[in-house]
C-alpha cells in the first residue's frame, strides 16, 4: 500500500468513476475518489491542501476554476487536474486547445488500460504533492534558518560594538594623556574600563545563551525562586551599588516549575532595565500572584519615566531598544528574555504606565508547580536547608578547635 492518504475529487459519470476507482484498487493505492457534482463543488475545493488532483470531464469545469488552477499552478498544496475524455470523442481538437499544461488531457472509455494509465497518473499526482509538500517546508526552514542567523550575526556586532568602543576610547585617552594625568582621573578611567568589561561580558554571555537555547531542551524543576533572585542581585550588586537602587522583594514566592539558570537570567535582564530606566534613585518592586490559568506571574516594577505604549509588543524583539530617556544600553537581553519564557511554557508582557514616574512593569508568566511538587520541593528544601546547617556547626566546632591550639 502506498503511503500517500489523499484522494482525488472526481466529477465524472458513475460508470467512469467506478472504473477508475477499480484501477486504483488494482494498484493498491490508498487514493480514495469523491463525488463533485457541480462545477462550485470543483471550485470549492482547488485550494485544498488534502485534494491531490481533480478528475472531470470538460463541461464540469468552469472558466473560473481554469483561472484558479492557472494561478495556482506550482503550489505545493495545488492539486493536478486531469480532464477526462471520452476515446474518439469529434471535439477532442477543441478539448486540446483549451486544456493546455498544467491540465492534463486524458482519453478514456471501456478499455481498462485507458483506466489503468489514468490511476497510475492520480498516483504520480498524489507522490509529487507530498514531495512539493517536503520541499516546501524544508525550504521555509532553511530560510527561516538564514534569518536567525543573519539577525544573530546582526545583533552579536552590534551589541559587541558599543562597549568595545567604548573601552578603545578611553585606552587610547589614558595612552595620549598617560603622565599627565592624576591618580583620581586615572583610577576614574580605569573603572570606566573596568565597567565597559563587565558590561562585553555581560553581551558574550547572552550570545552564548541565545546560542545554546535554540538546541537545548532544558530539564524541568520545582523552583526556589527565593534562592533565584538571591543569586540573581548578587550578580547586580555592583550595579545596584553604583546607582543606589532601592529594591522591595517578596518573602515568601509562589512555587513554578521552570530551570534554574534561565530564570535566573530573565531576573536579571529585568532588574538590570529597571536600574537603567529607573528614577533617581532607582526604586524598584519585585512580586508575583498566582493566576487562574495554572500559571505564577512574576514582575519587575520601576519609577522610571515609562515607555511608549506602542513598544509594548516590540520591546521583546531582537535589537529593539527601550523607548526611553537616557537610554544607555543594547535590545539583545529582552529578546532573550522572550525566547527562554516560551521556551519553558510561559509568556512576557511589558507595561508602561501613562504618566512620567509611574514607570514601567515588565512580567513573565511560569506554570504553577502541583501539590506533589511543591511537597517534594518543601522537603528538599529543608533537607538543604537542615544540610547547610550541619555543614556551619562543623565549621565553627573546626574554628574553636583551631582557636584551642
Amino acid at each position: 500500500m502506498l503511503a500517500i492518504h489523499t484522494y482525488a475529487l472526481c466529477a465524472m459519470p458513475a460508470a467512469w468513476r467506478a472504473a477508475l476507482a477499480n484501477a486504483l484498487k488494482a494498484l493498491d493505492a490508498s487514493i480514495s475518489l469523491r463525488g463533485a457534482e457541480s462545477p462550485s463543488e470543483l471550485n470549492a475545493v482547488i485550494r485544498s491542501g488534502d485534494v491531490a488532483a481533480i478528475v472531470a470531464e470538460p463541461d464540469r469545469i468552469s472558466d473560473d476554476l481554469r483561472e484558479r488552477v492557472l494561478g495556482s499552478d506550482g503550489a505545493p498544496d495545488a492539486p493536478e487536474v486531469f480532464v477526462a475524455v471520452a476515446e474518439n470523442d469529434p471535439q477532442l481538437a477543441r478539448f486540446e486547445a483549451m486544456f493546455r499544461p498544467p491540465f492534463c488531457l486524458v482519453e478514456v472509455g471501456g478499455d481498462a488500460a485507458a483506466w489503468r494509465n489514468l490511476a497510475r497518473q492520480l498516483v504520480g499526482a498524489a507522490q509529487r504533492q507530498v514531495e512539493r509538500r517536503r520541499n516546501s517546508a524544508a525550504l521555509r526552514h532553511s530560510e527561516q534558518q538564514v534569518g536567525d542567523l543573519e539577525e544573530y550575526a546582526h545583533t552579536v556586532a552590534h551589541n559587541l560594538k558599543a562597549p568595545l568602543n567604548g573601552i578603545i576610547g578611553i585606552a587610547r585617552i589614558m595612552q595620549e594623556e598617560g603622565p599627565d594625568l592624576s591618580n583620581a582621573e586615572s583610577r576614574r578611567y580605569l573603572d570606566s574600563i573596568v565597567r565597559g568589561g563587565r558590561k562585553l561580558d555581560r553581551v558574550i554571555e547572552e550570545i552564548l545563551l541565545l546560542a545554546t537555547m535554540e538546541r537545548q531542551a532544558p530539564p524541568r524543576m520545582v523552583l526556589d525562586m527565593s534562592a533565584i533572585v538571591r543569586e540573581a542581585l548578587q550578580t547586580l550588586e555592583h550595579h545596584i551599588r553604583v546607582s543606589g537602587a532601592i529594591i522591595s522583594r517578596p518573602q515568601t514566592w509562589p512555587t513554578a516549575v521552570g530551570y534554574a539558570p534561565w530564570v535566573e537570567e530573565v531576573w536579571i535582564n529585568y532588574l538590570a532595565n529597571a536600574i537603567s530606566y529607573g528614577g533617581a534613585p532607582p526604586l524598584i518592586q519585585m512580586g508575583a500572584e498566582d493566576c487562574e490559568d495554572g500559571m505564577v506571574r512574576f514582575w519587575v516594577s520601576d519609577n522610571g519615566r515609562g515607555f511608549g505604549g506602542q513598544d509594548g509588543e516590540k520591546i521583546f524583539e531582537s535589537g529593539t531598544r527601550v523607548a526611553r530617556p537616557n537610554t544607555k544600553g543594547h535590545g539583545l537581553g529582552l529578546s532573550i528574555v522572550k525566547k527562554i519564557v516560551q521556551k519553558l511554557g510561559g509568556s512576557v508582557r511589558a507595561q508602561s504606565c501613562v504618566r512620567p514616574g509611574e514607570g514601567a512593569l515588565f512580567s513573565f508568566t511560569l506554570p504553577a508547580a502541583q501539590r506533589r511538587e511543591h511537597y517534594f520541593y518543601k522537603y528538599a528544601a529543608e533537607l538543604r536547608d537542615a544540610a547547610e546547617l550541619r555543614h556551619a556547626a562543623a565549621v565553627r566546632v573546626q574554628q574553636n578547635q583551631n582557636q584551642g591550639t
